[in-house]
């Protein structure tokens, strides 16, 4: 566990006393936990509260309040009024993880603290341990909401649950939730383990020329290819469209992708192995040669993974590899072929630019620690432990 900056310095000292100009209190206050951050601020009086604007001006406007490190006990349920009442109108990152009787209790510190337009970036993940409790989103309260959410250009919602009858109220409530949100800034937008009912003309509601990335992971998706290609007419500047999960008829899906959007920067999804053989590697790997520009891939069961090194070819402009849904039988020597050929990518482009290249590869446990027995690939792969 990462030791708190304040059980080793004596903050009040360090503040007062030593005359540090407001660059280096920066600094320091950027290296301290939220509850740092509150126990600094009580150290101003009424008359005096250089603390909280510089912390507010220069810092909480920048780092991520993760309320899951603050909000787990009921003790603990003061600390996020501190917080918000403290930090509220200066946060623009927040990540919450809550039960659905806390989401409305969310919403309303939102409204009552926060202000409008000013959150950037927002990630909730709804835990519903109890199958035998029906929430419904209080709908006034949305509304009520609504503009503290329009500035949003990130959105991340994730559901959590051990039922799946808690899954299925969770996912159909999370998606009203989103539908009636008017994001006019959005740019990403990431669901993790949902089921969708409505068609994608009922998702998004709206035309979102604004959003350029859309990420699905283990989505259950309406089988409606007719709606997704009206709905690829909504989002003009879109580049990023990753899917993995079920859904049918994906080889349709990818070719409407390719007709709308050729210079696509990142694409993934799931398919049976037949579709992933006539996709990917029908014609030479002619699919995603037809990609101009893409330089991220993600993929899920279903793709023949012994074969996996063969893209690097066909996508020379790789810089994110997404693996860790893959199940590599013979994970040593796959991981080694893989990073073999991460190895023969980054060193041609450093003899064409003298810049550190690497490439960013999403991976499991298991295969996180194969890649850091092998000590050759530290120089050319940054990895991320999904």
């Amino acid at each position: 566990m990462e030791k708190s900056l304040s059980n080793t310095i004596d903050v009040e000292k360090l503040l007062i006393e030593s005359g540090l100009n407001e660059d280096v209190l920066e600094n320091i206050f950027k290296r301290m936990d939220v509850r740092d951050l509150l126990k600094v601020c009580d150290l101003d009086d009424e008359d005096n509260r250089t603390f909280v604007n510089l912390i507010n001006n220069r810092v909480a406007n920048k780092i991520l309040f993760d309320f899951d490190k603050i909000q787990s006990t009921k003790q603990n349920k003061w600390t996020v009024t501190r917080v918000f009442e403290t930090f509220g109108l200066a946060m623009k990152f927040l990540k919450v993880s809550v039960t659905p009787h806390a989401f409305n209790y969310f919403l309303r510190k939102v409204m009552a603290y926060c202000a409008p337009d000013r959150l950037i970036k927002l990630q909730i993940d709804l835990n519903h341990t109890n199958q035998n409790h029906e929430w419904e989103l209080d709908y006034e309260l949305l509304q009520q909401t609504e503009p503290y959410f329009r500035g949003l250009e990130q959105l991340t919602l994730r559901t959590i649950t051990l039922s799946n009858r808690g899954f299925h109220n969770q996912t159909s409530t999370m998606q009203r939730f989103f539908s009636r949100l008017h994001l006019p800034n959005i740019k990403c937008v990431t669901l993790q383990r949902m089921r969708l009912t409505e068609s994608w003309m009922d998702f998004f509601p709206n035309n979102q020329t604004s959003l350029t990335e859309l990420r699905f992971y283990n989505v259950r998706l309406a089988e409606r290819v007719n709606d997704f290609s009206e709905f690829l007419a909504q989002v003009p500047n879109l580049e990023v469209f990753i899917h993995t999960g079920s859904l049918a008829r994906m080889h349709e899906v990818a070719e409407k992708l390719l007709q709308k959007f050729p210079n696509l920067r990142g694409f993934g999804g799931t398919a049976t192995d037949h579709e992933m053989h006539g996709i990917v590697f029908g014609n030479a790997l002619n699919y995603l040669q037809k990609f101009k520009n893409l330089q991220e891939l993600h993929f899920h069961n279903g793709f023949p993974c012994e074969n996996i090194r063969s893209v690097f070819q066909y996508v020379p402009n790789i810089r994110v590899l997404s693996i860790w849904q893959l199940e590599l039988r013979k994970l040593p020597v796959e991981c080694r072929h893989i990073a073999n050929s991460i190895k023969e990518i980054v060193c041609a482009r450093r003899e064409r630019s003298p810049h550190r290249h690497v490439v960013r590869v999403e991976v499991n446990q298991h295969q996180y620690n194969e890649f850091i027995a092998n000590q050759k690939a530290a120089e050319y792969i940054h990895l991320i432990l999904n």
